[in-house]
């Protein structure tokens, strides 16, 4: 989502979950707000984004209740 959909999540859920971003001023937005795992494409695209979402889900740990 948006930067300002991150601080919305941020403010309702807290930023101890890990993202994945569509794109890098997303991500940025992301690490900002005190993200600690944050992952984005190179290029900001549905491909990319679905790409980070893998990317992130194999970063969580067995069960990954993050």
């Amino acid at each position: 989502g948006s930067p300002s959909a991150a601080r919305v999540w941020a403010d309702r859920v807290g930023v101890h979950q890990t993202c994945a971003c569509i794109g890098a001023t997303s991500a940025d937005a992301c690490r900002a707000l005190g993200f600690a795992s944050v992952f984005h494409p190179e290029q900001p695209g549905v491909a990319g984004w679905a790409a980070a979402v893998r990317e992130a889900a194999a970063s969580l740990p067995a069960g990954g209740s993050d």
